[in-house]
């Protein structure tokens, strides 16, 4: 199954970055479509998994939160 950032809003709000005070670590925040006949908890959890292993391993940052939203469901047809 695929996994899309959602193209329901404006590119600029599809992911949201917020640096917190400390200077070392971050929110993130974005939507995702998913397709389809995925479970959903476990897609959410598996695309936050990911994205916090990808900053934290090329960025000096830390990720204090990463909130996924399941913005809309692909139909199979």
């Amino acid at each position: 199954g695929n996994v899309v950032l959602s193209s329901l809003k404006k590119n600029k709000d599809l992911v949201s970055v917020d640096f917190l005070e400390d200077g070392e670590r971050v929110d993130i925040s974005f939507s995702i479509i998913i397709d389809q006949g995925l479970i959903v908890p476990d897609i959410v959890a598996s695309v936050q998994e990911r994205v916090i292993e990808k900053i934290q391993s090329s960025t000096k940052y830390r990720v204090h939160s990463c909130d996924v939203t399941v913005m809309g469901v692909n139909i199979l047809q």
